[in-house]
């Protein structure tokens, strides 16, 4: 079907075919569905900026929803449940405000991330916290920022290990009274970790490669 617009005063034909699906970034502001033919936004430029804030607010939300999972598995092992439905349900949200049609590739690629990460799960790989997470994740970033994500998290988590493995060799395990203050205790709980080889904080390295991926979209 062709539709006819007029751009400065004159005609112009459309295809319908020019607004095809992509998995690439959008072209418009975000709000192509609510252009009208001749440009202009019905709600005004304070709807297209309440529109941007309503999007920032989303994507500043799951990257502190990353640093909190983070965090809390560095200091207990362990994800939030949480953690992972927040990240999962701001995804949702960013994808309904921004782009709506990319709403299935999401929701496609984040299952797809969750069988891969259950087989590695049931191979005793990876943590039951950390497969949820990474899969709230695949639905958090863009479609065409998923390899930067999963790219993102395979580094930081060889590093993460890597870091840990010398560090097991160089820290003693801890003596003498339990000290006071939650931060102590943390990193007293760390140096027990690090010489009974324990896991790593996984959560860690998904939140790095979820900030990367954000960054870039």
């Amino acid at each position: 079907m062709l539709s006819l617009c007029r751009v400065d005063g004159a005609p112009r034909r459309a295809d319908e075919q020019d607004r095809k699906l992509s998995l690439g970034p959008p072209s418009g502001p975000g709000v192509a569905d609510a252009v009208g033919c001749d440009g202009n936004y019905p709600f005004g430029f304070g709807g297209l900026r309440v529109h941007h804030l309503l999007i920032d607010t989303l994507i500043l939300g799951g990257v502190a929803v990353l640093l909190y999972a983070a965090a809390h598995d560095f200091g207990f092992r362990t994800v939030p449940d949480c953690a992972s439905i927040a990240l999962l349900l701001i995804g949702i949200a960013w994808r309904l405000l921004d782009s709506p049609r990319l709403l299935p590739w999401s929701a496609g690629i984040a299952a797809g991330i969750l069988v891969l990460t259950y087989l590695l799960w049931r191979q005793g790989w990876m943590g039951g916290g950390d497969v949820k997470l990474l899969t709230a994740a695949g639905m958090f970033v863009p479609p065409w920022l998923v390899p930067l994500l999963v790219s993102g998290t395979a580094l930081a988590g060889g590093c993460l290990a890597l870091i840990y493995l010398v560090a097991g060799l160089i820290v003693k395990r801890p003596s003498g009274e339990r000290p006071v203050g939650f931060v102590a205790r943390v990193l007293r709980c760390e140096q027990w970790r690090l010489s009974r080889r324990g896991p790593l904080p996984y959560a860690a390295a998904i939140a790095v490669g979820g900030v990367i991926a954000t960054l870039h979209s």
